[in-house]
């Protein structure tokens, strides 16, 4: 009698703990579906703010050189950094001689040229997994 309790109990217990590795699968399942949907999410998204960086440039360089320097002076260094790499370096460097032309503003055009040069690659393109500029 004892025995074939003990044999119940086995059963019971076998059981719950099938019912509870599907459980488990599942929810990992789910998971994993999840961080798939987020990912994609991310790369959509990173391909939407690169297109508005592009855009939010040409705005930016069909200003005169003094309004797009009032307007990036609203603005993050990274955010600016960010815009200037983007631009022609002709048109970057015109936008920062009108930043630079006040003794703050000096200051500025300096640290935001010394942020350019720790993203900016040997050949003059963007590193994008630079540690320095995360």
């Amino acid at each position: 009698e004892a025995l074939a309790f003990r044999q119940q109990e086995l059963q019971e217990l076998q059981t719950r703990l099938g019912a509870e590795r599907q459980e488990l699968f599942a929810i990992t399942q789910m998971v994993h579906q999840i961080q798939a949907e987020f990912d994609r999410n991310v790369i959509r998204f990173k391909g939407q703010e690169a297109e508005n960086a592009k855009r939010q440039v040409k705005v930016i360089t069909a200003m005169s050189p003094d309004s797009a320097a009032g307007m990036l002076a609203e603005m993050p260094d990274d955010e600016v950094v960010k815009l200037l790499t983007l631009m022609k370096p002709d048109e970057a460097s015109t936008i920062l001689e009108a930043i630079g032309k006040s003794a703050a503003g000096a200051k500025r055009a300096a640290t935001l040229t010394d942020l350019m040069r720790r993203v900016m690659s040997p050949n003059g393109v963007a590193i994008v997994n630079d540690p320095v500029t995360r």
